[in-house]
């Protein structure tokens, strides 16, 4: 019954498991492309071929060459795509960028401290004003009222000499780049010397936070000039250069005005570091642009680099 249900559909089971299994593509000359359209037409044979299997209606014979040939022509599984994070950048809020502060427009850095003190002031004064009798409590809490406003009227002077000082050091460093490195040598040295002068200046602008080295004579005239200056400088008073002569390390950490004719150096200088050479008769004087630029062990180095300098002048 079930060979005459076959040649009824015009079928063999040879040839159904033949055209349902794919070509081995490792075959020369295998056409896959015409497996894979035969897929379509074959469609409803499959499914008539899986209703017998599951029905018991084929004999035992052919059941595990259809088992095989359905298992070979199992539809593959897409994989689900792992999700890609995208590259497009997120502003986060205004609060966030400005490091989770409160933040009010308008009162930017210390206006909101300077605002929120002098409204507590002016209610301070007023309740004091409008009190009849001044009770013990009622005095204490003026007072403690009246210190956290001094305290927010010091930290606002604090925070805004800070920033001052910080704009000024960013001039005197954008006026620093813009000059360009040169190097003077007096004639009065000698080669040696001006040799010896060069390599110590140089080694103390490249190893310190300074901006100009200038090495004086004891008549107050400049012998060496090197780092970024400008074209016209101020040399300094004899006397100023005899003191230093007779005396130790000197160090300035914040040069007072833009402008010091005791040191007669460039205006972008904040900071000096004098340092005598008696054996030489010399004094050399470090600055840099910003305020209190050496540490103390830089100073120690350049002193030793100082006397080094005294030392090969002697011999």
């Amino acid at each position: 019954m079930l060979v005459a249900g076959l040649s009824s559909l015009g079928l063999s089971a040879a040839a159904l498991h033949q055209s349902i299994q794919p070509p081995f593509c490792g075959e020369p000359g295998a056409d896959t492309s015409t497996y894979y359209r035969a897929q379509a037409s074959l469609t409803s044979r499959s499914q008539l071929t899986h209703d017998f299997s599951r029905d018991r209606l084929l004999s035992p014979a052919l059941a595990p060459s259809f088992t095989l040939a359905s298992r070979a022509c199992a539809p593959a599984m897409m994989a689900r795509q792992p999700k890609v994070k995208s590259s497009y950048y997120k502003r986060p809020a205004a609060a966030l960028e400005r490091g989770g502060g409160f933040y009010v427009p308008g009162l930017e850095g210390n206006r909101l401290r300077l605002a929120a003190a002098c409204v507590l002031s002016l209610a301070l004064l007023l309740n004091r004003i409008a009190s009849q009798g001044v009770t013990s409590s009622q005095l204490v809490s003026e007072v403690l009222g009246a210190a956290a406003c001094a305290l927010l009227f010091i930290q606002v002077f604090s925070d805004r000499l800070a920033e001052s000082r910080e704009i000024d050091q960013a001039g005197r460093a954008a006026a620093t780049a813009r000059l360009q490195e040169k190097s003077e040598v007096s004639p009065l040295l000698s080669e040696a010397q001006a040799e010896d002068a060069t390599f110590v200046a140089a080694t103390v602008l490249k190893l310190t936070p300074a901006s100009f080295v200038m090495l004086l004579g004891e008549s107050a005239q400049p012998l060496l000039r090197c780092g970024r200056y400008p074209a016209t400088l101020s040399a300094p008073a004899v006397a100023s250069v005899g003191r230093w002569l007779q005396g130790s390390r000197l160090y300035v950490p914040r040069l007072v005005g833009s402008t010091d004719t005791e040191f007669g150096l460039p205006d972008n200088i904040a900071s000096v570091l004098v340092l005598p050479c008696p054996d030489a008769r010399w004094v050399m004087l470090v600055g840099s642009e910003r305020e209190d630029a050496f540490s103390e062990q830089q100073a120690i180095k350049m002193e030793w680099l100082a006397r080094y300098l005294s030392l090969r002048d002697g011999l």
